[in-house]
């Protein structure tokens, strides 16, 4: 098997793992079987669950019915869907990603979501719950069933500058890094 798939994410879960259940027999078979159907189970419950926040949105935000917004979000997915599964076969394309790797519509997909937009929006919601909607908020509506909140004051500092801060650096660095490792290659094929 090697070191074949054996990197974290699809490539351990639909190349090794599929190796490792072959190698068992025919209890490996059983167990694939039963594994990759927990799989599917966790991934449409996830998905549910996924849509149903987005179902919640459109209903508030367009005063649609819950039967109209289910079908636009839910076709509204599928076509995305159709788009990354096409990026496999007729729509292939190779394109460089700032991380060195080469991907495809999937792949640009993911690094967009991890690199950018996870980590601007948990920025942007300390922002919000820390100097908008104030930590105070968040506190009353832990304290509502008579539970105790201990530490309030280390809550409030950490959340209005030690996780900005925190969580601004690393990507400032991760920028400046790309950019001098750019530097480099450029002047090393002038």
């Amino acid at each position: 098997m090697g070191t074949e798939g054996m990197k974290a994410g699809p490539g351990l879960m639909f190349i090794a793992l599929p190796k490792v259940f072959e190698s068992l027999g025919v209890f490996g078979s059983v167990v694939g079987m039963v594994f990759f159907l927990m799989v599917l189970f966790a991934a449409l419950t996830s998905a549910v669950s996924i849509l149903e926040a987005i179902v919640a949105s459109v209903k508030d935000k367009f005063g649609w019915s819950r039967k109209k917004s289910v079908i636009i979000m839910a076709g509204t997915g599928f076509l995305w869907s159709v788009v990354v599964c096409l990026g496999y076969n007729i729509w292939y394309f190779e394109y460089p990603l700032p991380n060195g790797a080469t991907g495809q519509i999937l792949d640009i997909f993911d690094y967009v979501s991890n690199n950018v937009l996870m980590p601007v929006l948990a920025i942007l919601t300390c922002v919000l719950i820390g100097w908008v909607a104030k930590p105070r908020l968040l506190v009353g509506e832990m304290r509502l069933n008579g539970y105790r909140f201990r530490r309030k004051g280390m809550y409030f500092v950490m959340l209005k500058y030690v996780v900005p801060v925190m969580l601004t650096v690393p990507q400032r660095n991760l920028r400046i890094s790309k950019a001098r490792q750019a530097n480099k290659s450029s002047q090393v094929s002038t």
